[in-house]
């Protein structure tokens, strides 16, 4: 479904117009202003009035994730997608096997947290330790 032609807009068209349109197109649509209709006209208006919401939750969503440095991609079916490239990526080996990471947290981030985990952890041995010896030396 090409989003912007089901609300006749140009591709491109600014967040403002997308919104002038859907609500142009939403109250010309609204299945409740034809409640008066046969039900076959009601069963169009309702379909439209569905690819008109879903083609707007699209572009404004669409909008939003591309203008944070995105890229759009178009796949084999003519659909519009956008794929962010990952902030951070790292491979390596363990073991026989191979990990790859690609994301937007740091993996040093990551490694540092579970070195502050298992610092706490021997403070926590330690203290217990020291906890229990002291009960038995005394």
């Amino acid at each position: 479904m090409d989003h912007h032609k089901v609300l006749g807009l140009e591709r491109n068209a600014s967040k403002t117009e997308i919104r002038e349109a859907f609500k142009k197109l939403a109250l010309q649509y609204h299945p409740d202003k034809h409640s008066n209709s046969s039900q076959t006209v009601i069963d169009e208006f309702t379909d439209k009035f569905r690819e008109i919401c879903e083609a707007y939750e699209f572009l404004i969503t669409d909008k939003a994730i591309f203008d944070s440095s995105g890229s759009r991609n178009e796949d084999d079916s003519g659909e519009t997608s956008v794929r962010r490239e990952p902030k951070y990526r790292a491979s390596g080996t363990f073991g026989d096997g191979v990990w790859n990471y690609e994301g937007d947290v740091d993996p040093k981030s990551i490694k540092n947290f579970f070195y502050g985990v298992a610092f706490a952890g021997v403070l926590i041995v330690g203290s217990v330790v020291l906890k229990v010896a002291k009960r038995v030396l005394v």
